[in-house]
């Protein structure tokens, strides 16, 4: 299993939570440059493993023309093995969807499409920087079901400022009605260095209570099972069987390559577990794969126990939890230390164990790093 990850750093502008690589209104020569050195880039790395999954983000890969994005298209599939059930998704913004894109999108195998709504509450829209409207949401839906597209995923964030339970609520229910397959959540969290941030620690802005937030999170998973979704794992659900085949990569240790600015890759040999990522200046990036040179930037051999950790961190992440005999089989030993402090957050009903299964019950789910904490003390 091999799944690919390419980063398109380019956006129309900015939103103040976000801290992403990327370029606003970038000219069309750094693009055609760009989308020059990625295609280099996928041709070095050329792999006869199966893909499983090609995920395009960013940044906002839907901003690009169909000719750069069929020149991605066919590199990848000039040089790895792309079977015809792959899974190949791409991120787009609602005011990015027209007939023509999304026919030309279908016409280059894109299969999912991943679209950024994170509200549908216009006042909450427009704090937030979105170009778009809860109308022009309704409107891309609408656009890629006659276009042929059969497996949308929506993503939508909760703890906005002065975002109220109900109004989390009725987001949730509005997407509901427009029959998504999959529905990504996420709570809000500033980040270094951004628009946010510097409003966060003036006052400027103001979010949520962290009790309203943990009853967001809990009264989200009630709506969504009621409407035939799956919660599988804290930020996902799914109508059965449209379970992010990507995502599950990521969560579940498997190898991935990523390509572009600032790309994440992991791969596994035997009992050795390397990440690396390029670099994240995108004039360098270029240079260095015109010149025939490294993009790599940071590279690290992951110790088992730091492979370990990371695997149940994501692992007790997922619905059905993580099998501790699978994990040993794979050479990551359980360290007699962890186990104890296991075994007391399952006498606490902190963890679930069934078996070699164990998982975070879901009234449990708010406290989740707290619990994976004391798990690793």
């Amino acid at each position: 299993m091999l799944g690919i990850y390419i980063h398109i750093p380019f956006c129309i502008r900015r939103c103040p939570f976000c801290d992403f690589t990327l370029v606003t209104d970038a000219p069309t020569p750094l693009i055609d440059s760009y989308v020059r050195a990625l295609c280099k880039e996928i041709e070095s790395k050329k792999n006869p493993t199966p893909i499983t999954s090609i995920y395009l983000g960013g940044g906002t890969p839907s901003i690009l023309s169909i000719e750069h994005l069929q020149s991605i298209f066919e590199t990848l599939k000039n040089h790895f093995d792309t079977p015809p059930d792959i899974e190949i998704t791409m991120e787009t913004n609602p005011e990015d969807v027209t007939i023509d894109r999304a026919h030309a999108w279908r016409r280059l195998d894109v299969n999912r499409i991943s679209l950024g709504v994170q509200t549908m509450n216009d006042g909450e829209l427009a704090r937030l920087g979105r170009n778009h409207t809860q109308q022009q949401v309704i409107d891309a839906v609408q656009i890629l079901r006659e276009c042929g597209f059969d497996n949308i995923s929506v993503d939508l964030m909760f703890g906005l400022e002065n975002q109220t339970l109900e109004s989390w609520k009725s987001s949730l229910q509005k997407i509901i009605g427009l029959k998504p397959q999959h529905i990504s959540t996420y709570n809000l969290t500033i980040e270094k260095n951004t628009k946010y941030d510097q409003e966060f620690s003036t006052g400027k802005l103001r979010l949520p209570s962290d009790e309203i937030q943990s009853q967001m999170l809990i009264e989200e998973k009630s709506i969504l099972e009621s409407a035939g979704f799956d919660p599988y794992e804290i930020s996902n659900s799914a109508i059965p069987g449209f379970e992010s085949r990507h995502n599950m990569l990521y969560w579940t240790g498997k190898p991935y390559l990523g390509f572009g600015v600032s790309a994440h890759s992991f791969e596994n040999v035997g009992d050795i577990y390397k990440r690396y990522s390029n670099t994240k200046n995108i004039p360098l990036y270029i240079k260095n794969i015109e010149g025939g040179k490294a993009t790599i930037d940071m590279e690290e051999i992951l110790p088992p126990y730091t492979h370990l950790t990371e695997r149940l961190m994501t692992g007790l992440r997922l619905k059905k939890g993580i099998d501790l005999c699978k994990l040993e089989n794979e050479g990551l030993k359980i360290p007699d230390r962890m186990k104890k402090q296991l075994q007391g957050l399952v006498e606490q009903k902190m963890i679930l164990q069934n078996g070699n299964i164990i998982r975070i019950p879901t009234e449990k789910i708010p406290i989740t790093n707290e619990i994976l904490l004391k798990l690793f003390e």
